[in-house]
C-alpha cells in the first residue's frame, strides 16, 4: 500500500485505505470537485478583496500617501490594502498572507473622513 502524505490527516489516511477502487474513484471525482469549488470561491473573495484594496488605494493617492507596497518595509508586492476599525477610529493597513493561512498586516495612514 503506498504511503500517504504527510499532510493527509491520520483518520483520512487510513479511513481511505479501507475502501474499494470503485469507492476511491467516487472519492477522487468528489475530492476534484470540493477542490474547484473551493478554488474558486477563494478567487471570488481574492476579486472582491482587490476590488476594494483598489478603491483604498485611490483614497491614500488623493491623500498624497503612497499606495505602493515597495514604499514600505517588508510589505509583500502581493500585499492590499484594507481598512480596520480600532474603537472608533479607521486606518488604513497593508494585510496579506504571511505562510498561506496566517495574516500579517502593516499600519499605513489613518482614514481622512469627510464631513
Amino acid at each position: 500500500m503506498p504511503t500517504p502524505p504527510d499532510t493527509l490527516p491520520k483518520y483520512l489516511a487510513e479511513g481511505l485505505g479501507n475502501q474499494s477502487p470503485d469507492t476511491l474513484k467516487d472519492i477522487i471525482e468528489y475530492a476534484q470537485k470540493l477542490r474547484d469549488d473551493k478554488q474558486h470561491q477563494k478567487a471570488v473573495k481574492d476579486q472582491r478583496r482587490r476590488n476594494k484594496s483598489d478603491q483604498y488605494t485611490d483614497q491614500l493617492q488623493e491623500q498624497d500617501v503612497s499606495a505602493n507596497p515597495s514604499d514600505y518595509d517588508a510589505v509583500p508586492a502581493n500585499a492590499y490594502v484594507t481598512i480596520k476599525r480600532i474603537d472608533d477610529w479607521q486606518y488604513y493597513y497593508w494585510q496579506w498572507r504571511e505562510d498561506g493561512s496566517t495574516w500579517a498586516s502593516k499600519y499605513i495612514a489613518p482614514v481622512n473622513t469627510r464631513d
